[in-house]
């Protein structure tokens, strides 16, 4: 097992809106495209090939009639279309063999389902995808996708369309993404699960993966608390809130930050 951060699914109710929200923070976002069998659109922030995707719903009749469960449709409407992140995602090279490991691990599998996404200029983008589930997490499960294209030429070709390309904020990586949970047992499943690094301090529990960590933190709030995105390489630090999750932009790594103290 060998998985790399692939993307955040943001749920918001308006893409377009999201779109400007997120180029005034400075981040260089641009309109996705389609998925249009399942009623809904995107739009997308990319930090190499980790991306974030904001997506939105145009056509509710689809989205009630085709959701797959364990989806991020599920996972949407689960939170009662509220904006926020619902889902992540990892990429994979060997979805096959993945659903296999997983389905003798004993957890739920559903795929792997062939996808599609029409571009704004016409081009259809090709993936699969595997939804697993362990109904004993806190937190439901990243989904695995597998890209048609190998990542150097997904790469080039993003870079060419200038989806891929230099944020306001500067040269931005995504260092992590923080997630509130009231016990990190949640974490250590994860981590298990997917064979990933486990780093424990304090409250909270670090999983090392290519492309951004997943940080789960011990919340100890009444109230619900968003999701954090920490974007390391910045020009300055700075910190929004876009429809449900905050995001940050930091000039070094924040966990570097913190070693030095």
């Amino acid at each position: 097992m060998n998985y790399q951060f692939d993307h955040i699914i943001h749920y918001v109710a308006s893409p377009e809106k999201t779109l400007e929200t997120a180029k005034a923070f400075g981040l260089h976002a641009v309109e996705g495209g389609r998925h249009e069998t399942r009623g809904t659109y995107n739009a997308l922030c990319y930090f190499d090939l980790s991306y974030i995707e904001w997506i939105g719903i145009f056509n509710q009749q689809l989205v009630d009639e085709n959701h797959v469960p364990l989806s991020v449709i599920s996972s949407i409407k689960e939170s009662d279309y509220t904006e926020g992140i619902v889902r992540l995602a990892l990429r994979t090279t060997q979805i096959e063999k993945d659903a296999q490991l997983f389905r003798e691990k004993g957890l739920e599998v559903i795929g792997p389902i062939d996808a599609k996404r029409r571009r704004p200029d016409g081009k259809l983008i090709y993936w699969k995808q595997l939804y697993i589930n362990d109904p004993t997490t806190e937190v439901r499960l990243p989904f695995l996708i597998e890209w048609q294209e190998p990542d150097g030429e997904r790469r080039e070709s993003l870079q060419r369309q200038s989806i891929i390309a230099e944020h306001k904020l500067g040269s931005l990586k995504l260092q992590e993404i923080r997630i509130p949970v009231s016990d990190l047992t949640c974490a250590t499943q994860w981590g298990d699960i997917f064979h990933l690094k486990q780093e424990t301090e304090k409250n909270e529990v670090r999983l090392r993966l290519d492309g951004g960590d997943i940080v789960f933190h011990r919340s100890h709030k009444k109230e619900a608390e968003s999701y954090e995105v920490l974007l390391q390489g910045a020009t300055v630090d700075a910190s929004t809130t876009i429809f449900g999750a905050t995001y940050r932009s930091l000039q070094k790594n924040e966990s570097r930050k913190r070693d030095e103290k």
